[in-house]
């Protein structure tokens, strides 16, 4: 259960990594804020995580960042996959944020992808978390952000090696 947090604590920070190397506008800024907020409580595994999040979401849905309604939208399903263990309702938030990412964000698509690869992982429904880890690598973008895929790979080599598919694991982790 911790190694999955700890994934997850690593995708996030990959993620606000990739976020510093863009020009925001004021309201992204404002609503990522929001999201670096929930997420501080998030860690802590605080109820507070939500009420910043649902913030955040208004937020950005009241100023159009699509941005920050992503990342809040995926703090809330991160909140209810890890804190109160709603696979489903995390798994429904998962795919709204793909909704948004295919819109607005396509480079975020791989993050979400992983997420719902580790989510069906931990569910133990490793055929659904094989197909989003699948999906995961070939929305990352490959040699701009290797650690997008690096993330992917980990996370599809160890979906597979819990099917017992050790060699697809094998050459996944070879990668």
């Amino acid at each position: 259960m911790k190694l999955y947090f700890k994934i997850f604590i690593l995708l996030f920070f990959v993620s606000f990594q990739i976020l510093g190397q863009r020009n925001f506008t004021k309201h992204d800024s404002v609503a990522i804020n929001y999201a670096r907020k929930s997420w501080m409580f998030l860690e802590k595994q605080s109820d507070s995580s939500l009420f910043y999040a649902d913030k955040g979401i208004q937020y950005s849905i009241k100023n159009n960042s699509n941005l920050g309604h992503l990342l809040n939208l995926q703090n809330k399903g991160i909140f209810h996959e890890e804190v109160t263990n709603k696979f489903d309702l995390a798994a429904e938030i998962y795919f709204e944020c793909i909704s948004i990412a295919e819109k607005h964000k396509k480079d975020y698509l791989s993050t979400i992808y992983n997420d719902l690869c580790l989510l069906f992982t931990k569910k133990g429904d490793y055929e659904k978390a094989i197909l989003y880890g699948n999906k995961a690598i070939e929305t990352s973008l490959k040699g701009k952000q290797f650690h997008l895929e690096q993330s992917a790979l980990m996370s599809l080599g160890v979906a597979q090696s819990l099917a017992k598919k050790y060699n697809e694991a094998q050459k996944t982790f070879d990668r």
